[in-house]
């Protein structure tokens, strides 16, 4: 009651309006209010959007809206590293090495053939070119592999070698890039597995020894041995058998007469 009487006391005109005050405190009807009276009916623990905005816009403002989060960070790229080397020997704070495809480098392309305006020097087989028009007509800075590689891939060329990069094959091309490092096309065969080794043949065991039986129907004797003269048949570790003995029999023939 109390609410409407303010309300009343200060905008005259605002009679004929429906006038209500719930619990958030919200008034009807397109309104504007000065700003104590905006203290007293928008306060800011509760506001209610968008009305109290319309009604109380000096003093009840949207809540503001939170920055969108970063984005994530790109993955790794898969693959073997690829060399990067000074873009003039002996210029550059890092030494050449390997590096993982995701790394930011600079980069110069180098071509087989002539491209105009590209340089060739004395000594090499390749054009070298870092901002001419067919790379874009810029320098182009911190790029990771498949960057530098699609860029000189649109200028009709290639990275250069990791031989034509150490030969200073691109040195004086421009950008700056002598004291930084290049991208080259060279990749590591250490960083490529290699093949798995056939598993080797099975061991083969030799057979078990027979084990030894005796014959059906033999005669087998066990115990020592007799003195007699015999042959040792098939024999297990305490049993043989012998063999008959053949008795030679000599007869003595008298003298024929003369």
């Amino acid at each position: 009651m109390g609410f409407a009487l303010v309300a009343t006391a200060l905008f005259p005109a605002a009679a004929a309006l429906s006038v209500q005050a719930p619990a958030r405190r919200r008034l009807d009807g397109p309104l504007t209010c000065p700003t104590s009276v905006c203290d007293f009916i928008c306060e800011p623990s509760e506001c209610t959007l968008p009305s109290c905005t319309t009604l109380c816009s000096e003093c009840c403002s949207p809540a503001a809206t939170p920055p969108p989060p970063a984005p994530p960070p790109p993955a790794p790229l898969a693959g073997s590293p690829r060399y990067v080397a000074c873009g003039r020997t002996g210029r550059c704070d890092e030494s050449d090495r390997w590096a993982a495809l995701s790394e930011k480098h600079e980069v110069r392309c180098c071509s087989d053939s002539r491209i105009d305006g590209w340089k060739k020097k004395d000594g090499c087989s390749v054009w070298s070119e870092s901002d001419d028009d067919e790379m874009g007509g810029e320098c182009h800075h911190n790029k990771n592999f498949a960057q530098a590689s699609t860029i000189c891939e649109d200028a009709g060329a290639r990275l250069c070698t990791r031989a034509e990069l150490q030969g200073n094959c691109a040195r004086g091309s421009g950008c700056g890039h002598d004291r930084d490092l290049i991208w080259s096309g060279t990749e590591s065969e250490a960083a490529v597995p290699p093949p798995s080794a056939a598993p080797p043949p099975p061991s083969s065991a030799a057979p078990p020894p027979p084990v030894a039986t005796a014959t059906d129907g033999a005669q087998v004797q066990t115990g020592p041995r007799s003195s007699a003269a015999m042959t040792l048949g098939h024999r297990g570790p305490t049993t043989w058998r012998p063999t008959a003995l053949t008795s030679a029999t000599t007869t003595t023939r008298p003298p024929s007469p003369s």
